[in-house]
Protein backbone atom coordinates (compact mmCIF):
# COMPACT_ATOMS: atom_id res chain seq x y z
CA UNK A 1 0.00 0.00 0.00
CA UNK A 2 1.56 3.44 -1.19
CA UNK A 3 1.91 5.65 1.82
CA UNK A 4 -0.23 8.79 2.53
CA UNK A 5 1.81 11.61 1.42
CA UNK A 6 1.57 15.08 1.90
CA UNK A 7 1.96 15.16 -1.82
CA UNK A 8 -0.77 12.66 -2.45
CA UNK A 9 -3.38 14.67 -0.26
CA UNK A 10 -2.76 18.23 -1.74
CA UNK A 11 -3.18 16.92 -5.45
CA UNK A 12 -6.19 15.16 -4.21
CA UNK A 13 -8.27 18.09 -3.62
CA UNK A 14 -7.13 19.78 -6.93
CA UNK A 15 -10.16 19.58 -9.26
CA UNK A 16 -9.18 17.83 -12.25
CA UNK A 17 -9.83 20.72 -14.65
CA UNK A 18 -7.44 22.59 -12.92
CA UNK A 19 -4.08 20.12 -13.02
CA UNK A 20 -3.75 21.22 -17.01
CA UNK A 21 -3.41 25.18 -15.14
CA UNK A 22 -1.01 23.27 -12.51
CA UNK A 23 1.31 21.75 -14.99
CA UNK A 24 1.36 25.34 -16.71
CA UNK A 25 3.13 26.88 -14.01
CA UNK A 26 5.04 23.68 -13.36
CA UNK A 27 6.42 24.00 -16.73
CA UNK A 28 7.72 27.84 -16.22
CA UNK A 29 11.01 28.10 -15.39
CA UNK A 30 10.63 30.62 -12.82
CA UNK A 31 9.46 27.48 -10.34
CA UNK A 32 11.02 24.24 -12.08
CA UNK A 33 14.04 23.36 -9.77
CA UNK A 34 14.31 19.62 -11.32
CA UNK A 35 13.08 18.08 -14.67
CA UNK A 36 12.14 15.17 -12.33
CA UNK A 37 9.73 17.57 -11.06
CA UNK A 38 7.48 18.03 -14.47
CA UNK A 39 7.80 13.59 -14.88
CA UNK A 40 6.72 13.23 -11.24
CA UNK A 41 3.94 15.22 -11.74
CA UNK A 42 2.54 13.44 -15.22
CA UNK A 43 3.21 10.03 -13.36
CA UNK A 44 0.98 10.63 -10.17
CA UNK A 45 -1.92 12.38 -12.08
CA UNK A 46 -3.01 9.29 -14.05
CA UNK A 47 -3.85 7.93 -10.45
CA UNK A 48 -5.89 11.10 -9.73
CA UNK A 49 -7.57 11.93 -7.38
CA UNK A 50 -7.55 8.59 -4.84
CA UNK A 51 -3.90 8.03 -4.98
CA UNK A 52 -4.18 4.35 -3.70
CA UNK A 53 -2.38 2.02 -6.41
CA UNK A 54 -0.07 -0.21 -5.45
CA UNK A 55 2.24 1.87 -8.20
CA UNK A 56 2.67 4.58 -6.04
CA UNK A 57 5.01 2.54 -3.61
CA UNK A 58 8.40 4.53 -3.11
CA UNK A 59 10.13 2.56 -5.64
CA UNK A 60 7.59 2.53 -8.48
CA UNK A 61 7.65 5.98 -8.43
CA UNK A 62 11.55 6.10 -8.30
CA UNK A 63 11.42 3.58 -11.16
CA UNK A 64 9.44 5.74 -13.16
CA UNK A 65 11.58 8.85 -12.64
CA UNK A 66 14.89 7.02 -13.12
CA UNK A 67 14.41 3.41 -14.98
CA UNK A 68 16.77 0.66 -14.41
CA UNK A 69 18.73 2.38 -11.53
CA UNK A 70 19.00 1.94 -8.18
CA UNK A 71 16.73 2.77 -5.58
CA UNK A 72 17.68 6.33 -3.91
CA UNK A 73 15.23 7.61 -1.15
CA UNK A 74 16.57 11.02 -1.17
CA UNK A 75 16.47 11.66 -4.04
CA UNK A 76 13.15 10.90 -4.39
CA UNK A 77 11.95 13.03 -1.67
CA UNK A 78 13.84 16.14 -2.98
CA UNK A 79 11.49 15.41 -6.31
CA UNK A 80 8.86 15.28 -3.76
CA UNK A 81 9.57 18.37 -2.39
CA UNK A 82 10.33 20.45 -5.28
CA UNK A 83 6.21 19.34 -6.47
CA UNK A 84 4.65 20.16 -3.06
CA UNK A 85 6.02 23.64 -3.26
CA UNK A 86 4.92 24.21 -6.49
CA UNK A 87 1.68 23.04 -5.97
CA UNK A 88 1.44 24.97 -2.80
CA UNK A 89 2.53 28.13 -5.25
CA UNK A 90 -0.69 27.42 -7.45
CA UNK A 91 -3.16 27.10 -4.49
CA UNK A 92 -1.57 30.74 -3.52
CA UNK A 93 -2.17 31.95 -6.95
CA UNK A 94 -5.47 31.22 -7.36
CA UNK A 95 -6.61 32.13 -3.88
CA UNK A 96 -5.17 35.71 -5.48
CA UNK A 97 -7.42 35.57 -8.61
CA UNK A 98 -10.31 35.12 -5.89
CA UNK A 99 -9.56 37.68 -3.71
CA UNK A 100 -7.95 40.56 -6.10
CA UNK A 101 -8.39 42.50 -1.99
CA UNK A 102 -5.76 40.26 -1.23
CA UNK A 103 -3.76 40.88 -3.83
CA UNK A 104 -3.85 44.81 -4.02
CA UNK A 105 -2.99 44.53 -0.24
CA UNK A 106 0.15 42.48 -0.91
CA UNK A 107 1.40 44.41 -3.83
CA UNK A 108 0.94 47.53 -2.05
CA UNK A 109 2.82 46.40 0.82
CA UNK A 110 6.11 45.21 -1.28
CA UNK A 111 5.93 48.92 -3.18
CA UNK A 112 5.65 50.75 0.78
CA UNK A 113 8.55 48.47 1.14
CA UNK A 114 10.59 49.71 -2.05
CA UNK A 115 9.86 53.17 -0.90
CA UNK A 116 7.70 53.46 -4.19
CA UNK A 117 5.00 56.41 -2.20
CA UNK A 118 3.76 57.96 -5.14
CA UNK A 119 3.22 55.26 -7.40
CA UNK A 120 1.95 53.52 -3.87
CA UNK A 121 -0.17 57.21 -3.89
CA UNK A 122 -1.78 56.97 -7.22
CA UNK A 123 -2.93 52.96 -6.85
CA UNK A 124 -4.23 53.52 -3.55
CA UNK A 125 -6.40 56.76 -4.83
CA UNK A 126 -7.64 54.85 -7.22
CA UNK A 127 -8.84 51.95 -5.24
CA UNK A 128 -10.42 53.96 -3.36
CA UNK A 129 -12.50 55.62 -6.08
CA UNK A 130 -13.70 52.15 -7.25
CA UNK A 131 -15.00 51.31 -3.40
CA UNK A 132 -16.96 54.26 -3.13
CA UNK A 133 -18.53 53.29 -6.31
CA UNK A 134 -20.43 50.41 -4.94
CA UNK A 135 -21.23 49.54 -1.19
CA UNK A 136 -19.08 47.06 0.87
CA UNK A 137 -19.81 43.19 0.74
CA UNK A 138 -19.01 41.97 3.56
CA UNK A 139 -16.36 42.66 7.24
CA UNK A 140 -13.36 41.62 5.28
CA UNK A 141 -14.19 44.25 2.55
CA UNK A 142 -14.87 46.82 5.25
CA UNK A 143 -11.17 46.03 7.01
CA UNK A 144 -10.13 46.53 3.02
CA UNK A 145 -11.84 50.09 3.16
CA UNK A 146 -9.89 50.87 6.59
CA UNK A 147 -6.55 49.69 5.36
CA UNK A 148 -6.92 51.85 2.40
CA UNK A 149 -7.62 54.81 4.13
CA UNK A 150 -5.05 53.96 6.49
CA UNK A 151 -2.31 53.70 4.02
CA UNK A 152 -3.16 56.98 2.33
CA UNK A 153 -2.95 58.87 5.73
CA UNK A 154 0.65 57.32 6.20
CA UNK A 155 1.68 58.82 3.46
CA UNK A 156 0.23 62.41 4.03
CA UNK A 157 0.74 61.69 8.20
CA UNK A 158 2.56 64.57 10.45
CA UNK A 159 2.85 64.95 13.62
CA UNK A 160 -0.05 67.69 13.95
CA UNK A 161 -2.83 65.43 13.02
CA UNK A 162 -4.28 63.58 16.35
CA UNK A 163 -6.14 60.74 16.33
CA UNK A 164 -9.36 62.02 16.37
CA UNK A 165 -9.03 63.30 12.93
CA UNK A 166 -8.00 60.10 11.82
CA UNK A 167 -10.77 58.84 13.20
CA UNK A 168 -12.81 60.48 11.00
CA UNK A 169 -11.09 59.09 7.99
CA UNK A 170 -13.31 55.91 8.48
CA UNK A 171 -16.96 57.52 8.69
CA UNK A 172 -17.95 57.35 5.54
CA UNK A 173 -16.53 54.03 5.09
CA UNK A 174 -18.17 52.53 8.46
CA UNK A 175 -21.61 54.04 6.68
CA UNK A 176 -21.14 52.46 3.31
CA UNK A 177 -20.89 48.81 4.99
CA UNK A 178 -23.71 49.88 7.57
CA UNK A 179 -26.12 50.26 4.13
CA UNK A 180 -25.11 47.02 3.60
CA UNK A 181 -25.59 45.40 6.49
CA UNK A 182 -27.70 47.10 8.29
CA UNK A 183 -31.29 45.69 6.40
CA UNK A 184 -30.02 42.22 6.78
CA UNK A 185 -29.72 42.61 10.65
CA UNK A 186 -33.21 44.28 10.39
CA UNK A 187 -34.31 41.06 8.57
CA UNK A 188 -32.67 38.66 11.37
CA UNK A 189 -34.39 40.99 13.85
CA UNK A 190 -37.74 40.77 12.02
CA UNK A 191 -37.16 36.55 11.83
CA UNK A 192 -36.49 36.48 15.40
CA UNK A 193 -39.49 38.87 16.94
CA UNK A 194 -42.42 37.26 14.67
CA UNK A 195 -44.40 34.07 15.05
CA UNK A 196 -44.39 31.00 12.84
CA UNK A 197 -47.41 32.44 10.35
CA UNK A 198 -45.75 35.43 9.71
CA UNK A 199 -44.64 32.79 6.75
CA UNK A 200 -47.51 31.52 6.44
CA UNK A 201 -49.35 34.71 5.36
CA UNK A 202 -47.08 36.26 2.67
CA UNK A 203 -46.23 38.98 5.07
CA UNK A 204 -42.65 38.40 5.15
CA UNK A 205 -41.88 39.28 1.89
CA UNK A 206 -43.78 42.23 1.73
CA UNK A 207 -41.93 43.68 4.50
CA UNK A 208 -38.55 43.47 2.93
CA UNK A 209 -38.89 46.36 0.65
CA UNK A 210 -39.57 48.72 3.47
CA UNK A 211 -36.98 47.40 5.80
CA UNK A 212 -34.23 48.58 2.91
CA UNK A 213 -35.27 51.61 2.83
CA UNK A 214 -34.49 51.96 6.69
CA UNK A 215 -31.43 54.18 7.41
CA UNK A 216 -29.38 52.94 10.33
CA UNK A 217 -29.56 54.61 13.72
CA UNK A 218 -26.26 56.67 14.40
CA UNK A 219 -26.42 56.03 18.04
CA UNK A 220 -26.99 53.03 20.30
CA UNK A 221 -25.33 49.30 19.48
CA UNK A 222 -24.41 49.72 15.89
CA UNK A 223 -22.12 52.74 16.80
CA UNK A 224 -20.46 50.79 19.46
CA UNK A 225 -19.41 47.94 16.98
CA UNK A 226 -18.35 51.10 14.91
CA UNK A 227 -15.62 51.66 17.52
CA UNK A 228 -15.19 48.28 18.55
CA UNK A 229 -14.41 47.40 14.79
CA UNK A 230 -12.00 50.87 13.84
CA UNK A 231 -9.76 50.00 17.27
CA UNK A 232 -9.34 46.57 15.74
CA UNK A 233 -8.08 47.62 12.76
CA UNK A 234 -6.47 50.80 13.88
CA UNK A 235 -4.63 48.69 16.84
CA UNK A 236 -4.85 45.07 15.60
CA UNK A 237 -3.69 44.73 19.42
CA UNK A 238 -4.51 41.09 20.88
CA UNK A 239 -6.57 43.14 23.78
CA UNK A 240 -8.83 44.60 20.38
CA UNK A 241 -9.80 41.20 19.58
CA UNK A 242 -10.72 40.10 22.41
CA UNK A 243 -12.67 43.44 23.54
CA UNK A 244 -15.05 42.69 19.90
CA UNK A 245 -15.42 39.29 21.26
CA UNK A 246 -16.10 40.36 24.64
CA UNK A 247 -18.90 42.74 23.70
CA UNK A 248 -21.32 40.68 21.26
CA UNK A 249 -20.75 38.24 24.03
CA UNK A 250 -21.71 40.56 26.83
CA UNK A 251 -24.69 42.06 25.09
CA UNK A 252 -25.82 40.00 22.49
CA UNK A 253 -29.11 39.70 23.91
CA UNK A 254 -29.74 43.76 24.23
CA UNK A 255 -28.25 43.78 20.54
CA UNK A 256 -30.99 41.42 19.33
CA UNK A 257 -33.59 43.55 21.44
CA UNK A 258 -32.18 46.48 19.77
CA UNK A 259 -32.95 45.66 16.20
CA UNK A 260 -36.20 43.76 17.17
CA UNK A 261 -37.36 47.53 18.52
CA UNK A 262 -35.66 49.25 15.23
CA UNK A 263 -37.20 46.86 12.86
CA UNK A 264 -40.78 46.77 14.66
CA UNK A 265 -40.89 50.53 15.05
CA UNK A 266 -39.45 51.38 11.81
CA UNK A 267 -42.12 49.08 10.20
CA UNK A 268 -44.95 50.99 11.67
CA UNK A 269 -43.75 54.82 10.66
CA UNK A 270 -43.59 53.13 7.51
CA UNK A 271 -46.84 52.22 7.43
CA UNK A 272 -48.35 54.66 9.65
CA UNK A 273 -50.18 57.14 7.12
CA UNK A 274 -51.94 53.78 5.81
CA UNK A 275 -53.16 52.53 9.35
CA UNK A 276 -56.74 53.91 9.21
CA UNK A 277 -57.27 53.96 5.35
CA UNK A 278 -57.77 51.43 2.19
CA UNK A 279 -57.54 47.94 3.43
CA UNK A 280 -54.12 46.00 3.27
CA UNK A 281 -52.47 42.42 3.70
CA UNK A 282 -50.07 43.74 6.52
CA UNK A 283 -52.90 46.00 8.04
CA UNK A 284 -55.55 43.21 8.28
CA UNK A 285 -53.00 39.96 9.60
CA UNK A 286 -53.13 39.12 13.10
CA UNK A 287 -49.58 39.21 12.94
CA UNK A 288 -49.97 43.06 12.53
CA UNK A 289 -51.65 43.26 16.37
CA UNK A 290 -49.12 40.96 17.28
CA UNK A 291 -46.04 43.25 15.85
CA UNK A 292 -47.67 46.15 17.56
CA UNK A 293 -47.85 44.57 21.05
CA UNK A 294 -43.93 43.32 20.75
CA UNK A 295 -42.92 46.78 18.93
CA UNK A 296 -44.39 48.50 22.85
CA UNK A 297 -42.87 45.97 24.63
CA UNK A 298 -39.93 45.71 22.80
CA UNK A 299 -39.67 49.33 23.07
CA UNK A 300 -40.18 50.07 26.62
CA UNK A 301 -38.00 47.02 27.46
CA UNK A 302 -34.74 48.75 25.91
CA UNK A 303 -35.55 52.36 26.57
CA UNK A 304 -38.03 52.93 29.02
CA UNK A 305 -40.18 55.06 27.20
CA UNK A 306 -42.40 54.56 24.02
CA UNK A 307 -42.33 56.76 20.58
CA UNK A 308 -45.03 57.68 19.09
CA UNK A 309 -45.00 56.25 16.45
CA UNK A 310 -45.70 53.29 18.01
CA UNK A 311 -47.76 54.91 20.07
CA UNK A 312 -49.96 56.30 17.32
CA UNK A 313 -49.92 52.98 15.21
CA UNK A 314 -51.54 50.84 18.65
CA UNK A 315 -54.13 53.34 19.16
CA UNK A 316 -55.17 53.65 15.85
CA UNK A 317 -55.57 50.41 15.47
CA UNK A 318 -57.88 50.01 18.55
CA UNK A 319 -59.78 52.49 16.90
CA UNK A 320 -59.78 50.91 13.50
CA UNK A 321 -60.80 47.32 14.80
CA UNK A 322 -63.12 48.35 18.03
CA UNK A 323 -61.36 46.18 19.78
CA UNK A 324 -62.70 45.31 23.32
CA UNK A 325 -59.81 47.40 24.99
CA UNK A 326 -61.56 50.73 24.91
CA UNK A 327 -59.22 53.83 23.39
CA UNK A 328 -59.12 55.18 26.82
CA UNK A 329 -57.48 52.28 28.58
CA UNK A 330 -55.26 52.06 25.91
CA UNK A 331 -54.12 55.42 26.62
CA UNK A 332 -54.42 54.97 30.29
CA UNK A 333 -51.69 52.37 29.45
CA UNK A 334 -49.35 53.33 26.88
CA UNK A 335 -49.29 57.42 27.41
CA UNK A 336 -46.89 57.13 30.87
CA UNK A 337 -44.28 55.97 28.66
CA UNK A 338 -44.57 58.73 26.37
CA UNK A 339 -41.55 61.26 25.75
CA UNK A 340 -42.74 64.34 28.31
CA UNK A 341 -42.43 66.34 25.70
CA UNK A 342 -43.99 64.19 23.19
CA UNK A 343 -47.02 63.72 25.17
CA UNK A 344 -47.44 67.53 25.87
CA UNK A 345 -46.87 68.19 21.66
CA UNK A 346 -50.52 67.01 21.07
CA UNK A 347 -50.25 63.05 20.18
CA UNK A 348 -52.94 62.38 22.76
CA UNK A 349 -54.93 64.72 21.91
CA UNK A 350 -54.78 63.73 17.98
CA UNK A 351 -55.55 60.27 18.83
CA UNK A 352 -58.96 61.16 20.90
CA UNK A 353 -59.35 63.64 17.46
CA UNK A 354 -59.41 60.70 14.91
CA UNK A 355 -61.57 58.65 17.64
CA UNK A 356 -64.34 61.21 17.58
CA UNK A 357 -63.89 61.81 13.77
CA UNK A 358 -64.88 57.85 13.66
CA UNK A 359 -67.71 58.35 15.82
CA UNK A 360 -69.12 61.19 13.87
CA UNK A 361 -68.98 63.25 16.46
CA UNK A 362 -67.39 66.34 14.73
CA UNK A 363 -67.34 69.07 17.14
CA UNK A 364 -65.58 67.48 19.73
CA UNK A 365 -63.21 66.07 17.00
CA UNK A 366 -62.48 69.74 16.14
CA UNK A 367 -62.00 70.52 20.17
CA UNK A 368 -59.35 67.86 20.39
CA UNK A 369 -57.47 69.12 16.77
CA UNK A 370 -57.59 73.06 17.99
CA UNK A 371 -54.90 72.24 20.84
CA UNK A 372 -52.74 70.67 18.99
CA UNK A 373 -49.69 72.93 16.64
CA UNK A 374 -49.55 70.54 13.83
CA UNK A 375 -45.90 71.62 13.35
CA UNK A 376 -45.17 69.66 16.65
CA UNK A 377 -46.75 66.30 15.45
CA UNK A 378 -43.85 65.25 13.21
CA UNK A 379 -45.24 62.33 10.83
CA UNK A 380 -48.31 63.12 11.58
CA UNK A 381 -48.69 66.91 10.79
CA UNK A 382 -49.34 65.90 7.42
CA UNK A 383 -52.71 63.75 8.09
CA UNK A 384 -53.56 66.39 10.61
CA UNK A 385 -54.21 69.10 8.55
CA UNK A 386 -56.35 65.95 5.85
CA UNK A 387 -58.28 65.11 9.04
CA UNK A 388 -58.98 68.95 9.40
CA UNK A 389 -60.45 69.31 6.20
CA UNK A 390 -62.47 66.61 6.53
CA UNK A 391 -64.03 67.73 9.92
CA UNK A 392 -65.05 70.66 8.01
CA UNK A 393 -66.77 68.79 5.04
CA UNK A 394 -68.54 66.50 6.89
CA UNK A 395 -69.88 69.49 8.72
CA UNK A 396 -70.29 71.00 5.50
CA UNK A 397 -68.52 74.05 6.22
CA UNK A 398 -67.32 73.64 2.88
CA UNK A 399 -65.51 77.43 2.54
CA UNK A 400 -63.43 76.93 5.57
CA UNK A 401 -63.02 73.11 3.80
CA UNK A 402 -62.08 75.20 0.45
CA UNK A 403 -59.93 77.42 2.81
CA UNK A 404 -58.00 74.39 4.55
CA UNK A 405 -57.54 72.69 0.87
CA UNK A 406 -55.60 75.62 -0.37
CA UNK A 407 -53.08 75.79 2.49
CA UNK A 408 -53.00 71.97 2.36
CA UNK A 409 -51.27 72.48 -1.56
CA UNK A 410 -48.80 75.25 -0.04
CA UNK A 411 -47.80 73.06 2.58
CA UNK A 412 -47.15 69.99 0.46
CA UNK A 413 -44.89 72.24 -1.82
CA UNK A 414 -42.87 73.70 0.87
CA UNK A 415 -42.28 70.67 2.86
CA UNK A 416 -39.09 67.82 1.69
CA UNK A 417 -41.33 64.70 0.95
CA UNK A 418 -40.35 61.56 -0.39
CA UNK A 419 -41.86 61.27 -4.04
CA UNK A 420 -44.11 58.62 -3.31
CA UNK A 421 -45.84 60.26 -0.06
CA UNK A 422 -45.88 63.44 -2.31
CA UNK A 423 -47.85 61.53 -4.40
CA UNK A 424 -50.12 60.36 -1.87
CA UNK A 425 -51.43 64.07 -0.24
CA UNK A 426 -51.45 65.62 -3.81
CA UNK A 427 -53.87 63.11 -5.17
CA UNK A 428 -55.75 63.28 -2.04
CA UNK A 429 -56.11 67.21 -2.66
CA UNK A 430 -57.13 66.60 -6.16
CA UNK A 431 -60.51 64.40 -5.09
CA UNK A 432 -60.78 66.80 -2.50
CA UNK A 433 -61.05 69.99 -4.73
CA UNK A 434 -63.52 68.54 -6.67
CA UNK A 435 -65.67 66.78 -4.10
CA UNK A 436 -66.02 70.28 -2.19
CA UNK A 437 -66.70 71.77 -5.78
CA UNK A 438 -69.26 69.30 -6.38
CA UNK A 439 -70.93 70.21 -3.10
CA UNK A 440 -70.61 73.84 -3.99
CA UNK A 441 -72.01 73.77 -7.26
CA UNK A 442 -75.65 74.68 -8.19
CA UNK A 443 -75.85 72.32 -11.49
CA UNK A 444 -78.76 69.89 -12.13
CA UNK A 445 -79.00 67.00 -10.10
CA UNK A 446 -78.33 65.10 -12.98
CA UNK A 447 -75.21 67.10 -14.37
CA UNK A 448 -74.02 66.81 -10.59
CA UNK A 449 -74.01 62.92 -10.43
CA UNK A 450 -72.51 62.47 -14.02
CA UNK A 451 -69.46 64.58 -12.47
CA UNK A 452 -69.66 62.82 -9.41
CA UNK A 453 -69.31 59.29 -11.56
CA UNK A 454 -66.07 60.92 -13.67
CA UNK A 455 -64.82 61.71 -10.34
CA UNK A 456 -64.96 58.14 -9.26
CA UNK A 457 -63.36 56.64 -12.28
CA UNK A 458 -60.58 59.57 -11.91
CA UNK A 459 -59.78 58.05 -8.22
CA UNK A 460 -59.51 55.06 -9.39
CA UNK A 461 -57.09 55.65 -12.25
CA UNK A 462 -54.83 57.23 -9.93
CA UNK A 463 -51.90 55.58 -7.81
CA UNK A 464 -50.80 55.73 -5.56
CA UNK A 465 -54.41 55.28 -4.12
CA UNK A 466 -54.86 58.88 -2.22
CA UNK A 467 -54.77 59.52 1.47
CA UNK A 468 -58.10 58.15 3.24
CA UNK A 469 -59.49 56.42 -0.55
CA UNK A 470 -62.38 54.87 1.78
CA UNK A 471 -63.57 57.92 2.87
CA UNK A 472 -63.35 59.46 -0.38
CA UNK A 473 -65.23 56.65 -2.28
CA UNK A 474 -68.00 56.70 0.47
CA UNK A 475 -68.35 60.30 0.19
CA UNK A 476 -68.90 60.50 -3.99
CA UNK A 477 -71.02 57.82 -3.74
CA UNK A 478 -73.65 59.34 -1.14
CA UNK A 479 -73.33 62.39 -3.59
CA UNK A 480 -74.40 60.05 -6.81
CA UNK A 481 -76.83 58.74 -4.44
CA UNK A 482 -78.44 61.93 -3.10
CA UNK A 483 -78.54 63.62 -6.28
CA UNK A 484 -79.23 60.66 -9.38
Amino acid sequence: MPQNYKLFELLSHIPKKELANLRKLLVSPFFVRHQKTIELFDYLVQFHPHFSSPELSRQSMYEALHPNKQFNSQQLRDVMSFLVETVEHFLVFRSLQEQPNEYTRLLYAKLAALGMQSYLEKNLQKTKRELQQEYPKGLNTLFYNFETETRLFRIKEDGSINNSLRAKQYVPVFEAFMKWLYPKMLEQALVLCSNNSLYESGMFSQTIPLLQQMPFPKDGMVIEIYHKLLALQLNKRAEDYADLKDFFLHHQQQMELELQMLCVGKLFEYLNFAAINTPHPILNSDDYLLWKQIARELEIRVNGVLSPAVFYNGAVETIRRNQQISLSEYIKQYAPYLPAEKAQNGIVDYVWAIFFFKEGDYDRCLDYLSKIAPKKLDFLRFEYRALLIRVFFEKREFELAAIQLDSFRHYIKDEELPHEVVKLYWNFYRIMVRLVKLYRETQSNKAKAQKARKLLQYLHSLSPKPLTTDWLIKKINQFIALHQ
